[in-house]
């Protein structure tokens, strides 16, 4: 795969191959139908396109990921980064949530220079677990 590039219909599909791979190509076409409402010829040109891109490989109507869904998340997650922050992660810790307290940034900022390979990953899920349960100062 060139890229972890995937456009929202790709990631909708892959999100169903990763969670039942490997799985039959009869069974993804009900899956697909009954989650995304696509007909038959939809998620057959679907699983074509990414054959092709090698994202899957379809051998004997089993259908398997050939990339990992933490590969297009920290794909995904640098692409917003450099595109909205020029790369900049202090900046983008900065901008999640103006009430996150300095400690809490300070503890982020140390968690991504330990795990810098998936830097953008983790603080994409810091952002959501705050704007779920909320960051409350003690």
């Amino acid at each position: 795969m060139e890229s972890g590039k995937l456009f929202d219909a790709e990631y909708r599909f892959m999100n169903l191959d990763w969670q039942h791979e490997p799985i039959n190509s009869t069974d993804l076409v009900k899956l697909c139908r009954e989650e995304v409402g696509w007909k038959k010829s939809t998620t057959y040109s679907m699983l074509k396109r990414l054959s092709k891109r090698g994202i899957v490989k379809n051998k004997n109507a089993v259908v398997s990921a050939l990339t990992r869904r933490k590969q297009v998340q920290k794909y995904e997650s640098e692409a917003v980064l450099e595109k909205a922050f020029d790369g900049s992660l202090p900046s983008f810790i900065a901008v999640l949530n103006m009430s996150i307290s300095a400690s809490f940034v300070a503890l982020a900022v140390m968690l991504i220079q330990l795990l810098l390979t998936d830097a953008a990953v983790i603080v994409m899920r810091l952002y959501h677990w705050n704007r779920k349960k909320g960051w409350q100062e003690r």
